[in-house]
This record gives C-alpha cells, sequence and structure tokens, in this order.
C-alpha cells in the first residue's frame, strides 16, 4: 500500500524536540528582522529593561529569531513579518511591564522570598502561542529563583491549588502537591516546580501511589488534556502544572466519564500508517520519532527531518533505570481508590468546594493542536487547509472564522467558556451539559459500583499499554 506523504509542520516548536542550532543557521535575514525587533522593544519599555540582563534579552532574540526562521518558510511577504514582528513586540512588552509592575509583590509571595537581581534567562515559548504571540515563560532571576509567567488567565489554576490544600487539610488519605499562583487580572505567575527524579524504589512506589490519587482527583473534575507536558514529577509528587482542562462539557446529551478520558494514563492516537501515539502524562516516557516532518537548521541551510517527542520533566525515575510504570499499577489502584471513598464520604464538603467554580474560565479544544499545524501548509499564499469538523462537533462550525482569524496572525486558536456555560464564543447552547454541571452530577453518583468500573479501565489501560509496546 502507498504510503501517505509525510506532513510538513513549519511552526510547531512547542510540540517536539528541536536540535540547538547556532541562531546564525537560522538565516540572516531573519536574525536582521530579530535585532530590529529587539531594539522596537528596548524603545518601547524605558525602565523595566534595567530588570533584564544581557542574557535573558539575547534568550528572546534566539527564540525570535528561530521563529521568524519558520515563517520565512511560509513565503510571506515583508508586511506579513512585520505584523508578526509587531505582535512578539507587544506581547514581550507587556510581559516584561507586568513584571515590573508586580516585582514586589512576587518576591512577598514566594516561600522564601529570595528573589533578587536582575532576571538572567527566559524561557520563552514554553506554550502554543496564542492571542497576538503570546506564549507562557519561565523567568529566573540571579538569586536563583524562578517564576513561570502565563499571558491568560489563571483562576482556574488558583482555585485548583486551593483545592488540593483542601484535601490536604481535610484529612485526605493520599497528600497532593501543586503550584502555588499569582492570580492577576488577565495573567498570572506560577511558583516553579522542579523536576526531581525518585531515588530509591519506596520513592517510586509513592510516586505512582500519588499519581493514582492525582489521576481520581482529576476524573471527578472531568479533566482532559493531561498529556506529558503539562505535568512535573517532582520526587514523589506527580504535580500538574496546567489546570486550564478540568470542567470539560460535553456534546453529547447521554454522557458518562472513564479515567482514560483525562490523558493522564495511556490513551492511543493513531497516525496515517496505523502508527500509534501515548502521550499521556503518566505512560508517554520514552522518545518517540512521529510521522510529521519538522524543520532543521545548519550549515548546509534548512533541511525537514521526522519529528521526534521526547518526555522529559514527567520522567519520575532515571532513564537508565527504565522501570515499568505497569509494575506499579497496583499503587496507582490503591491511591485511586483510598481518594475515591475520601471523596464518596465527604461528598457534601465537596461540592460546596465545587460550587464556586461555576463562573471560572476553562479553555474546551475545538479539534487537535496538530490539526491547526497542518493548515500552514509551507505556502503562505495558498489558502489556509483547515478540514470541516467531524459530524459529531458540527455544532462547534460556527467557530470556524475565528480558528481562521487565528492561524493567520500565526497564533493557535483558544477557546474558553465558563464553567458553567453551555455556550462557546459564537457557537450558542451547544453543549447539553455544562463541565460544571457533568462534575457535580457526577460527584452526586459516585458509588462502590462506579468505583470499580473506574479502576477496571485503569487496569486495561496499563495492560493495553503493555500489549502495544510488546508489538512496536
Amino acid at each position: 500500500m502507498h504510503s501517505p506523504k509525510p506532513i510538513r509542520l513549519v511552526l510547531a516548536s512547542s510540540l517536539f524536540a528541536y536540535p540547538n542550532s547556532e541562531e546564525q543557521w537560522y538565516g540572516a535575514y531573519a536574525g536582521a528582522l530579530a535585532i530590529q525587533a529587539e531594539r522596537a522593544l528596548a524603545c518601547s519599555l524605558g525602565d523595566p529593561t534595567s530588570l533584564i540582563a544581557r542574557s535573558a534579552q539575547n534568550d528572546q532574540l534566539r527564540s525570535l529569531w528561530r521563529f521568524l526562521a519558520g515563517l520565512q518558510l511560509l513565503q510571506l511577504d515583508s508586511t506579513a513579518l512585520d505584523s508578526a514582528i509587531a505582535m512578539w513586540v507587544d506581547a514581550q512588552r507587556e510581559m516584561l511591564l507586568r513584571l515590573h509592575q508586580d516585582l514586589a509583590a512576587l518576591g512577598q509571595w514566594l516561600p522564601d522570598r529570595s528573589l533578587s537581581g536582575k532576571v538572567v534567562r527566559i524561557e520563552a515559548n514554553l506554550s502554543d502561542l496564542h492571542d497576538g504571540a503570546r506564549s507562557t515563560a519561565m523567568l529566573t532571576f540571579e538569586s536563583g529563583e524562578r517564576v513561570v509567567y502565563k499571558p491568560r488567565g489563571i483562576e482556574i489554576e488558583d482555585w485548583y491549588a486551593q483545592l488540593t490544600q483542601w484535601l490536604n487539610d481535610g484529612g485526605a488519605p493520599v497528600t497532593f502537591r501543586s503550584a502555588a499562583v499569582l492570580a492577576r487580572d488577565g495573567y498570572g505567575w506560577m511558583q516553579f516546580v522542579p523536576h526531581q527524579r525518585c531515588q530509591s524504589q519506596g520513592e517510586l512506589r509513592d510516586y505512582y501511589h500519588n499519581a493514582g490519587a492525582l489521576l481520581c482527583v482529576l476524573h471527578l473534575l472531568r479533566a482532559t488534556d493531561c498529556h506529558f507536558q503539562n505535568l512535573i514529577a517532582c520526587g514523589e509528587y506527580p504535580v500538574l502544572v496546567d489546570a486550564e482542562m478540568l470542567f470539560q462539557p460535553s456534546l453529547e446529551t447521554l454522557d458518562s466519564t472513564i479515567v482514560t478520558r483525562t490523558g493522564l494514563i495511556p490513551s492511543f492516537r493513531f497516525g496515517p500508517d496505523g502508527q500509534t501515539y501515548d502521550v499521556s502524562a503518566l505512560g508517554f516516557l520514552c522518545p518517540q520519532i512521529t510521522h510529521f516532518l519538522v524543520p532543521e537548521w545548519g550549515e548546509g541551510g534548512v533541511r525537514f527531518v521526522f519529528g521526534r517527542l521526547v518526555p522529559d520533566k514527567n520522567v519520575p525515575f532515571a532513564q537508565k533505570d527504565q522501570p515499568r510504570p505497569q509494575d506499579y499499577v497496583e499503587e496507582m489502584v490503591d491511591g485511586f481508590r483510598l481518594t475515591y471513598r475520601f471523596a464518596l464520604r465527604n461528598r457534601e464538603a465537596l461540592l460546596k468546594r465545587i460550587e464556586p467554580a461555576a463562573s471560572l474560565q476553562i479553555r474546551y479544544l475545538v479539534r487537535e493542536t496538530t490539526e491547526y499545524y497542518m493548515a500552514w501548509n509551507g505556502d503562505a499564499r495558498a489558502a489556509l487547509i483547515l478540514p470541516d469538523l467531524q459530524p459529531s462537533r458540527t455544532a462547534l462550525s460556527a467557530l470556524r472564522s475565528e480558528e481562521l482569524a487565528a492561524l493567520r496572525q500565526f497564533d493557535i486558536p483558544r477557546f474558553t467558556l465558563a464553567a458553567a456555560s453551555p455556550s462557546i464564543h459564537g457557537a450558542g447552547n451547544c453543549f447539553p451539559r455544562s463541565g460544571h454541571e457533568l462534575v457535580i452530577t457526577g460527584i452526586h453518583e459516585l458509588s462502590n459500583h462506579d468505583l470499580e468500573k473506574q479502576l477496571q479501565h485503569l487496569r486495561l489501560s496499563w495492560g493495553f499499554s503493555q500489549a502495544a509496546k510488546s508489538l512496536a
């Protein structure tokens, strides 16, 4: 059978592990544009530039240079490039002004209050670009302290952190760890969570026991998209660092959910040649070559190579050890069971904690992110290629114009709604039941029978994962 032509993803740097190319390989024209943008940023800021060391400015320049090199592959005209640069300058200026404004509050908010000195490193583009070239970034200060900047409202993360604290204070049988949050109007700061691998078999067993408890909480909160980039293994604690996909609504009138929907444990996606991809936070632990082609710059110019998905901060053990998560399924089962029964015993108190989340903004994925990256087909002179939605999702077709508008400015479309809302942007009442309603209903329906059903799916997920790896 003829294999389909590999698909080029020109701008998907947040998805794949790219080689650490030297800046000069990205092209002189892109470099000149990046320096021009850096100067425009400095001129527009004034005092806040005093917060940023030259090394951090170089980090910004490097990330922009790569972005512009990717845009050049789309054969953009000067007007489109100027527009992209202007958005980048605006997004970076906004971040640095917010840092300047919040610096004193950040120093008081951090646990050890050790924030001092200039920002010496900026790790940019830690997420897809949204809302005008805005993305998550991590800032490191001379004191060694790190903070994570999120250019969107993070009240849902604040609520999630308070919920896990309530569970800990209320005597939950398994302890949770989450990142502290400083929420601002339309953006926020998150505590840095270090990646620390387990140092013993006992600690690794504790990690998977805690992972089972986390799976239970995320299942109860109808979370999805808990993939490997949204979880950090911190000693014996798996820590969710992106909670915007809680309270997911349903397009179906009759809807039931199982634990695999969270994305935390193995659930497989398939490529055009039957490739299987498991990008779950707990299941994806070894690098994998994909069928997507991504650009690689070098002395000979640019070439396209198969993109690699590489797990990193979600891996709880040293790579040389290579233990199997399947060996710790019963630890996960026990952590899940204990937490589920705690929720069952404390149903009314839990419902009271859920109620205030009704107005919080959550994100909903209209389609897979890779589908958006595929829309940039490598030639900006051609129309964007965005397929029609699947029949089960036609209620969201009204969002197509917003999807295309975002893609035209090289953003990944991002759609949000209140947790208790049945509508999203221009698609009114498209969800028969909101995510908030489904969470409340699910908590009312907690039972020993449902617990055993979820545990069965948990075991099946890991059993299927082991079988798939044996056949690979």
